[in-house]
């Protein structure tokens, strides 16, 4: 049975280290990691896997501060006739040995694939965001409920999935994305839990899709917290939620993205905002928008057709930004990943995706890039059995390492932090390798 279990650690505050992956895309919650000392000089059968341990299917990733490694999972508890039932948990391992220091049960899950949120740790906290709308902190080291809200009130809207966005901490207030009438984005004390503020709402579009997650930066000078609905880019202030900018989707040139699938997180760059969408068809596929925000509107700086993410985020770093095209067309008849000169707009290159090992004959093999992590200008991409790294730069992408590891993963994205890899499998395996450096 899955319980809090509460664990006696020999520091009351868990510190925040320079490769922790603290939050949902990591550090600066863009998918880029820093740390660069990291091997890809693995034997044939990959990295030394250090630890496997099961934690339920979902698609959430991991948070890791100092030795603990935060998620949530699925896991299925004996029910009131002695059924089973499906419950969701928060799940805190240690980085080491991969054992369960404590875990949390919330309410019974909600939507296919999940959960798909990742915690969010700060400051001795852990915040877990539920796929009912149920927002808890928890107490980082012993997994103590310091409190518990449901964002957009009793009744949130359902969504297909769930609630996904993963929480933002924007100083003493953490935010989350919520389908509620009330508003689109919530605001809560990080200390009492209190709702401070909620923001306008973007209606929903047909497929409800709020699975997106806020980011923050300063945008035309004012700290700002981004959220990309579908039918509109949404700029408000992290003091109280007000408007400060607003983008909507209403150009005539590209069809009003009402079916369109939002999970990726836009990208904040030197005051611009890129973000990224998908229509669930072929008829209106989607596109990519980077956006100028000046005295309080928003202009598109540069856009193209090519690049449209569903499920999956792009990442950007030097001054590019890097994707994998999800439009329904196959990847064996097209060129998906891509690489964008951020202040332009220029295509420097495509690729049909990364190269993964070879198949029967020696013959090559191209896989879609998604999900992936980049860090030292090395992207690590997991999909099906797949480990693939692959360098990036401008003049175009070149194969480092490839392995077959044995278990399938799908919508998780990889997560590299003091030297360790942590990938989840679509079984409900959290895996551990080893890719530090040899001494």
């Amino acid at each position: 049975m899955w319980r809090a279990v509460p664990v006696v650690l020999s520091l009351l505050t868990i510190p925040l280290n320079a490769a922790d992956w603290p939050q949902w895309r990591g550090p600066n919650r863009d998918g880029v990691s820093a740390e660069a000392d990291w091997s890809v000089n693995w034997p044939a059968n990959g990295p030394k896997r250090l630890w496997t341990t099961p934690i339920g299917k979902g698609a959430s990733a991991v948070a890791v501060v100092g030795n603990c490694v935060y998620t949530q999972g699925r896991v299925l508890l004996p029910g009131i006739s002695g059924e089973q039932t499906t419950k969701e948990a928060a799940i805190c391992l240690d980085a080491d040995s991969g054992k369960v220091l404590w875990s949390h049960t919330i309410q019974p899950v909600s939507g296919d694939y999940s959960p798909h949120s990742t915690p969010t740790v700060d400051s001795g906290k852990a915040y877990v965001y539920a796929t009912g709308g149920e927002l808890l902190c928890l107490d980082a080291n012993t997994g103590q409920v310091l409190w518990e809200k449901r964002a957009g009130g009793i009744a949130p809207e359902p969504t297909p999935y769930g609630h996904a966005g993963s929480p933002l901490v924007v100083g003493n207030i953490v935010v989350v994305a919520c389908n509620s009438k009330d508003g689109t984005l919530f605001g809560f004390d990080t200390s009492t839990g209190a709702e401070r503020w909620h923001s306008e709402r973007i209606h929903p579009t047909k497929v409800k899709a709020f699975w997106s997650s806020p980011m923050s930066g300063v945008i035309d000078g004012k700290p700002c917290v981004v959220y990309h609905a579908a039918v509109a880019v949404l700029g408000v202030s992290p003091a109280d939620g007000t408007t400060i900018w607003r983008f909507d989707f209403k150009d005539p040139r590209f069809p009003t993205p009402e079916d369109a699938s939002i999970a990726s997180t836009p990208i904040i760059w030197n005051g611009r905002v890129f973000a990224s969408y998908r229509v669930c068809d072929d008829k209106a596929p989607g596109r990519s928008i980077c956006l100028e925000v000046s005295d309080g509107q928003a202009k598109i700086a540069w856009e193209t057709a090519d690049l449209r993410t569903a499920w999956h985020s792009c990442a950007a770093f030097d001054g590019f930004v890097y994707g994998m095209d999800e439009s329904p067309t196959p990847i064996a008849r097209k060129e998906g990943l891509r690489c964008y000169n951020l202040a332009t707009g220029e295509l420097k290159w495509s690729a049909r995706g990364v190269e993964a090992a070879p198949g029967e004959a020696g013959r090559k093999r191209w896989i879609s890039a998604n999900p992936f992590t980049i860090a030292g200008r090395r992207m690590i991409s997991y999909v099906r059995g797949d480990l693939v790294v692959t360098e990036l730069s401008p003049s175009g992408p070149k194969a480092l390492a490839a392995v077959d590891i044995g278990e399938r993963g799908e919508w998780t994205m990889p997560v590299l932090a003091n030297g360790r890899l942590f990938l989840r499998s679509s079984e409900g395996n959290l895996m551990c390798l080893d890719v530090r450096e040899s001494k």
